[in-house]
C-alpha cells in the first residue's frame, strides 16, 4: 500500500501537533494547574490508533513515535509528582496544637515555634476543626462565686492572677468580665492592691533554665512551717513549691530534685549562703553536665536574688497571708500556744496538706497569668517558646556554657524588691518529734471532718479535734 500526499500532510500535522504538546507539558504553569490529565490521555491514544491505521504504509514513523513516547513519559512524571510539588507538607499534630490552643497561645507564637507561617496554623485549624476562641459558657453568677471562693483564700492577687487560676481550672472567660466580677465580689480588695501597686522591672537572662533563683520563705516559721521555692529567672515559671516541718538540706534537696525530673536540670542557680542549700550545692558541682569552673552556682546576698524575693512578695499576699492571719488567729482566742510542741504537731497535722495544696493551686495559677511587660504571655508560654528557640542558641555562649566576668552579677535585678532578711542569721527549723503511733496517725484522720472548703468552722473545728486527741494519745512525754 502506498501512501499518498493526504497521509504524508496528515503526518506532518500530527507530528507538529506532538512536539506542541511535549513543549505544554513540560511548561511550569502546566505542572502548577492541578486539572486531569484524562484529556490528554485521550489524544494520545488517538495518536496510536492512527499509526495502528495506517500501519503497513510505506512511511517513516520513527520521528513521530519517538515524541509520542517523551510526551508518555513527561505525563508519567507529571502524575507521579503533582502530590509532592514544593515543600513537604508540615507534620502537626491535632492533639499538640490543640493544646497550645487551650493553654491560650497566640498563633503568631505558635507559627514561630513550627518555622511556619501564620496561614499554615490557621488552615491547620481549620482542618482539624480547632477554634482559636475557647471562651467558657459560665454565667455571671457562677463566675462571681468561682471568684469569689478563690479571693476568700488568696485575698490579695489582682485581675491578671484571677484569670490565671481560672485558665489553670480550665475556664476561659473575657477579661472585661473578670474584672467585672471583682468588682462586684470584692470592691474594696481592688482599692488596697492600687494602693500597693508596684513599679515594672527590668530584668534579663537567656533562656529558660539558665538560672534558677533558689530560697527559703519563713513567714510562717513562728509555728515551724518553712516553704521551699524555687524560679525560673527567664520566664518566671516556678519550678517548685514545698511546705516542709523544718529547714533541712534533704528537704530542699528532695524537692529540687522533682523539679529537675519535670523541668530539667537548670544551667545555674543562685542562692544565699544558708546551711540548708549545701546538698544541692554538691549536687550541682558534682553533676557530670554542671561541675566547678563554670559557675554552676551563684551564691550571694539576699539582695541579688530578686526574683525570688519579688515571688514571696506575691506568694504572701496571694495565698501565705491568709494562713498567717488564721494561724494568730488561733493564738488570740487562746487555743494554740506556738510554745506547745502537741499544739504544733495538730497544727502540722491539719495544714500542712492544706498549705500544700493551696501552694500547688497558687503555682498553677501563676504559669497561666499573663505579665505585661511580656507582650502579655504567661510564664508558661515565655516557658515553652524559650525552649523552642534554644536550639538557635550559639553553643558556645558563656552564659549557657562556659565563664562569666561576674557570675555575682548575673541574674540580678537592680531595680528588684529587697531583701528583708539578714543574711547574717541562721535560720534553723527542726523537725518536731513523732507524737502519735502509726495506729494513731490513721485513727485520727478518720476523725477529722471531710475537707470541702477553708470555712473558719471547718478549720477551727478540724484543729481543735487533732489538738485533744494528740494531748490524749501523745506518745511523747514532754520535760
Amino acid at each position: 500500500m502506498m501512501a499518498g500526499e493526504g497521509t504524508y500532510a496528515l503526518h506532518d500535522e500530527l507530528l507538529d501537533f506532538v512536539e506542541e504538546l511535549l513543549v505544554s507539558i513540560s511548561s511550569r504553569d502546566f505542572q502548577q494547574r492541578s486539572e486531569s490529565y484524562a484529556d490528554i490521555l485521550d489524544v494520545m491514544n488517538r495518536c496510536f490508533e492512527f499509526i495502528v491505521y495506517i500501519d503497513g504504509i510505506s512511511l517513516d514513523f520513527g520521528t513521530l513515535l519517538e515524541s509520542l513516547q517523551e510526551v508518555m513519559n513527561a505525563l508519567e512524571s507529571i502524575e507521579n509528582n503533582t502530590q509532592f510539588r514544593g515543600r513537604p507538607r508540615l507534620q502537626i499534630e491535632a492533639d499538640q496544637l490543640q493544646f497550645f490552643i487551650d493553654c491560650c497561645f497566640r498563633v503568631k507564637d505558635i507559627a514561630d515555634m513550627y518555622h511556619c507561617s501564620k496561614r499554615t496554623i490557621e488552615r491547620r485549624m481549620q482542618e482539624y476543626s480547632i477554634r482559636a476562641s475557647n471562651s467558657s459558657t459560665i454565667s455571671d453568677g457562677e463566675l462571681d462565686n468561682q471568684i469569689s471562693a478563690l479571693l476568700a483564700v488568696h485575698r490579695r492577687i489582682g485581675e491578671k492572677s484571677v484569670i490565671g487560676h481560672l485558665r489553670s481550672s480550665h475556664i476561659y472567660v473575657q477579661r472585661h468580665r473578670v474584672r467585672e466580677s471583682i468588682r462586684r465580689v470584692d470592691p474594696i480588695g481592688i482599692q488596697i492592691r492600687h494602693r500597693t501597686a508596684l513599679h515594672r522591672r527590668q530584668y534579663c537572662v537567656r533562656s529558660p533554665n539558665s538560672l534558677w533563683h533558689i530560697d527559703g520563705y519563713h513567714k510562717l516559721v513562728r509555728w515551724n512551717i518553712v516553704i521551699h521555692g524555687a524560679i525560673d529567672g527567664f520566664s518566671r515559671l516556678i519550678t517548685y513549691l514545698r511546705v516542709s516541718p523544718n529547714n533541712s538540706s534533704q528537704s530542699v534537696l528532695r524537692a529540687f530534685s522533682a523539679a529537675v525530673s519535670q523541668y530539667g536540670i537548670p544551667s545555674r542557680i543562685c542562692i544565699d549562703r544558708g546551711g540548708e542549700n549545701v546538698l544541692i550545692t554538691r549536687w550541682m558541682l558534682e553533676h557530670p553536665l554542671r561541675g566547678v569552673g563554670r559557675h554552676s552556682v551563684i551564691a550571694g546576698r539576699s539582695v541579688h536574688n530578686q526574683r525570688i524575693e519579688r515571688l514571696w512578695r506575691d506568694l504572701y499576699s496571694g495565698c501565705i497571708c491568709f494562713f498567717y492571719s488564721f494561724f494568730y488567729y488561733l493564738e488570740d482566742i487562746g487555743i494554740l500556744n506556738k510554745d506547745d510542741v502537741f499544739d504544733k504537731y495538730a497544727l502540722h497535722f491539719v495544714f500542712l496538706p492544706i498549705i500544700q495544696q493551696q501552694l500547688d493551686t497558687f503555682r498553677e495559677g501563676w504559669a497561666h497569668h499573663s505579665l505585661r511587660t511580656m507582650n502579655n504571655r504567661t510564664p508558661f508560654q515565655l516557658w515553652v517558646l524559650g525552649l523552642s528557640h534554644v536550639q538557635s542558641y550559639d553553643s558556645g555562649c558563656d552564659e549557657i556554657t562556659g565563664l562569666m566576668e561576674n557570675p555575682e552579677l548575673y541574674g540580678v535585678d537592680w531595680d528588684g524588691p529587697a531583701s528583708t532578711d539578714n543574711d547574717t542569721t541562721v535560720v534553723e527549723v527542726n523537725d518536731l518529734p513523732n507524737l502519735l503511733s502509726e495506729d494513731h496517725v490513721s485513727n485520727l484522720k478518720s476523725l477529722i471532718p471531710k475537707f470541702d472548703t477553708l470555712s473558719d468552722e471547718w478549720m477551727i473545728s478540724s484543729y481543735t479535734i487533732a489538738k485533744m486527741y494528740v494531748h490524749e494519745n501523745s506518745i511523747y512525754e514532754v520535760n
